[in-house]
């Protein structure tokens, strides 16, 4: 089951155009990373998901169901923090959090079991005023969980954060699906930091959706292998006429790249069957970064050819 369908959405101010016609789908237990440059389109999608904006044309799906049908009722298994979270600084986290813990009509327990949930037990009591960026971010979190929403979104969540901030949200979000059941969509710019924490991903540019995918299955499309070899003239000989792009680095080094990690055994046995030995072969997978600034490049060139 997808907890989000966009099908075809297209919305526009005025004469512009910010989304066009952006499809993808945010699989059930999923970290859903929604990845792209400031200004791509990622916060009017957030905006349109929650029911803040209209499309112009397009479907939207919620919890399966037609978003302009549920909406503003499923917002209650929707948690969600948009922008910075404006936090009361002179109460304890528990007070803050007995604010909309109220107002839902929920059990104080709610309050004890959020806290668990993002590691601030111990600081139950403390003046959020005395808190870092990063706690104070937990606790934003903590506030989203109340009611244990089915759908968890956030935008830019680790905008702002020192490494020990990032690093904390970072491993929050990842096991989020895993302690509470819920769905994660995670809105942001920061590749290296999405990389570490989601299970599929969406790439928006210039208010299209130019690659989505599961990250396993991105991560596995093409690398690079680097190999220390004796004979590297006939390495390089061998493995341009099977068609593999070679390049000599070091001397002794050779640079295979656009290659799988499926197809580096074939490179061994290519070089073992030209006697060629090699004393360090190691295979580096294609970083989310370098997928994403593929992808857009694709695009333009696209866009160029069709001008």
């Amino acid at each position: 089951m997808n907890i989000v369908e966009f099908n075809r959405v297209i919305k526009s101010f005025k004469q512009r155009i910010i989304l066009d016609e952006v499809s993808f789908s945010v699989p059930q237990g999923s970290v859903f990373g929604f990845l792209g440059n400031n200004g791509a389109g990622k916060s009017t999608t957030v905006r349109l998901m929650l029911g803040l904006l209209k499309p112009s044309h397009g479907d939207i799906k919620l919890f399966n169901l037609p978003a302009h049908e549920v909406l503003p009722q499923a917002l209650n298994r929707v948690g969600c923090i948009v922008d910075t979270p404006a936090l009361y600084q002179h109460l304890t986290a528990a007070d803050y959090l007995s604010v909309p813990q109220r107002l839902k009509n929920l059990p104080t327990s709610e309050i004890d079991r959020v806290l668990a949930i993002v590691e601030m037990s111990a600081n139950k009591n403390k003046i959020i005023d005395q808190f870092s960026l990063g706690m104070k971010q937990r606790l934003a979190i903590a506030n989203a969980l109340l009611g244990e929403p089915e759908l968890l979104v956030l935008d830019e969540p680790t905008n702002g954060l020192d490494p020990q901030g990032m690093s904390d949200t970072r491993e929050l979000l990842k096991n989020l699906p895993q302690k509470t059941g819920c769905t994660v969509f995670v809105s942001s710019h920061l590749l290296n930091e999405v990389e570490r924490m989601v299970s599929h991903v969406a790439i928006i540019n210039k208010g299209k959706i130019i690659l989505q995918d599961s990250l396993q299955n991105l991560m596995t499309l093409e690398g690079q292998l680097s190999i220390s070899c004796s004979k590297p003239a006939m390495a390089r000989s061998a493995l341009l006429g099977a068609n593999f792009q070679c390049t000599t680095i070091n001397n002794n080094e050779l640079l295979i790249k656009g290659i799988t990690q499926a197809q580096c055994p074939q490179v061994h046995h290519l070089l073992s069957k030209h006697d060629v030995d090699f004393w360090q072969s190691r295979f580096d997978q294609t970083t989310l970064e370098e997928t994403f600034m593929k992808a857009c490049n694709t695009q333009q060139t696209i866009q160029e050819l069709s001008a």
